[in-house]
């Protein structure tokens, strides 16, 4: 009886082992690296991945794989965990499954780049065939644009020039190889090939010039703007300058003292970042530094029979542009010119006034635009 019971317990014990041992069987397939061959057209699917297709023509596709009884899908492992090869058991030598992407380098044009040209030299490695395309991320639309099918694996793939739009070119490049993989690389850089524009400076030609100088421009990317006078030249301050009806106006002042008396030159040279620049043409201008004098401050004018005023400036100014009086206890009179020019060196205006107070501010000008102003203040009682 005892002996029965000995052989019911071994019995069982050799059950639970043989269990445990097809158990541990079964663990160790579902973790197994094997090579897997899949014919020419045969679909296959990797965890996580979208399903494949072997698409040689000969032989067939081969993978280091496990494979995940529960998903019905392959996990992809390093060849190296695998130990054997496999045969399809047709002719030919099995082919490893390509899941890498290429090698995709871009060359140029340069990430952050300036280019003062549309065409841009596109040049770019792969180091397997590939067909490439890029699209501008800035565009709301997804298509691509084919640079070239088939690209052949080198380090110089592809080296043509393409145009590109003007302003900032933010691109995605992707390269597409024989088995489906992709390789992405972005770029970034920016076209400006429009040459700035000079459209007005000033002092004109042949006129006068006391130091003011002026430029009205068009570019939109400015980087720097230099004012070339006689033998000299500076440098405009392009934060001052305003903007209007699509025009950048800059201004600047330069000491002429030196060239004061004599004609000179000047002219505007605009460069924007890309390099490109532009000249405004030469052009001549007279120097005139030298505000205009009065020399007789306290006697230039007298009453006459209580009802004229005689004007008599003694003044020095090679340039006289003209002498005004404008009364200044009426803003709404307009001023009244005295003299255009000078005799022996003085301007005389006799005027008659009527009866009131007067308080009258006397300007002298010149060419160059320098102003001097003087009183005249007097009462008319007749």
């Amino acid at each position: 009886m005892k002996t029965n019971n000995k052989n019911k317990v071994a019995l069982m014990l050799g059950i639970l082992m043989l269990g445990i041992f097809v158990i541990s069987i079964n663990f160790a397939s579902a973790t197994e690296y094997f090579n897997k061959c899949f014919q020419p057209g045969e679909r296959y699917t990797y965890c996580g991945t979208p399903e494949r297709t072997c698409d040689v023509k000969t032989g067939f596709c081969m993978a280091c794989v496990s494979y995940n009884a529960e998903k019905n899908c392959y996990y992809n492992h390093n060849p190296r965990l695998c130990k054997s090869g496999c045969s399809s058991g047709e002719s030919g030598s099995p082919i490893d499954l390509d899941v890498t992407p290429p090698e995709f380098t871009i060359k140029s044009p340069v990430k952050d780049t300036i280019y003062n040209s549309r065409k841009v030299y596109l040049n770019f490695s792969l180091n397997e065939v590939a067909d490439v395309y890029y699209r501008d991320l800035t565009k709301s639309t997804v298509s691509w644009t084919r640079i070239c099918s088939k690209c052949p694996a080198s380090q110089t793939s592809y080296a043509k020039q393409i145009t590109f739009k003007e302003g900032n070119n933010n691109l995605m490049f992707k390269a597409v190889d024989l088995r489906g993989n992709t390789a992405y690389e972005n770029m970034s850089f920016f076209v400006d090939s429009i040459k700035p524009r000079t459209y007005t400076t000033y002092p004109r030609s042949n006129s006068f010039a006391d130091g003011n100088f002026e430029v009205q421009f068009k570019e939109a990317n400015p980087k720097k703007a230099t004012l070339h006078y006689g033998t000299d030249k500076a440098t405009l301050d392009l934060n001052k300058c305003t903007y209007a009806v699509g025009k950048q106006i800059c201004e600047i002042d330069v000491d002429l003292k030196k060239y004061s008396g004599q004609t000179i030159g000047y002219y505007f040279e605009i460069e924007d970042i890309a390099g490109n620049k532009y000249s405004s043409r030469n052009t001549l201008v007279k120097v005139d530094t030298t505000a205009p004098v009065l020399n007789n401050p306290n006697s230039f004018f007298k009453i006459v029979n209580n009802r004229y005023v005689e004007f008599n400036l003694s003044i020095d100014e090679e340039n006289l542009y003209k002498v005004t009086s404008r009364n200044t206890l009426n803003p709404r009179a307009s001023p009244t010119t005295m003299c255009t020019r000078l005799t022996n060196g003085y301007c005389y205006k006799k005027q008659s006034f009527a009866k009131g107070d007067y308080s009258l501010s006397i300007e002298i000008s010149d060419k160059a635009g320098h102003v001097i102003a003087v009183p005249a203040t007097f009462t008319i009682n007749y």
